[in-house]
């Protein structure tokens, strides 16, 4: 090994064992080896967060544009949605209107949305328990 190069030692968890990395030596020396938890290369830490840019892009619905893991947890706690479903909360995408981030859902959209939200499941079935006994 020559001295353009560095080595990276990463240790697994199942059996403790080593996995050894030999990566060059970058051109700029400020810059920083780590291994990307995206995509499990060795990059610079500038390149992380363009790697990160491309993943995110790479993530968007095809249907809607959107990033729908950034919408999961809103449709979790609002609705009950394990995941967020563009076909149910955006029905026609040339319809979508937003206000930044924020997906503004026209009328009959959130009626239907509650009909099918388990939140709401939830709450018929403890009011129709409450009037049976």
């Amino acid at each position: 090994m020559d001295g353009s190069s560095q080595v990276i030692a990463l240790e697994k968890d199942d059996d403790h064992s080593m996995d050894v990395l030999i990566v060059p030596d970058s051109e700029g020396k400020d810059d920083d080896l780590c291994l990307c938890n995206r995509c499990g290369e060795v990059h610079g830490v500038q390149d992380i967060e363009v790697c990160r840019r491309v993943r995110r892009e790479q993530s968007r619905c095809s249907r809607c544009r959107l990033v729908h893991r950034d919408y999961d947890l809103t449709a979790w706690i609002i609705d009950g949605f394990d995941k967020f479903d563009c076909e149910l909360y955006i029905p026609n995408v040339n319809e979508l209107q937003m206000d930044g981030e924020t997906i503004i859902l026209p009328d009959h959209v959130q009626k239907r949305v509650h009909e099918l939200s388990p939140n709401m499941q939830e709450l018929k079935e403890q009011e129709a328990n409450k009037t049976d006994t």
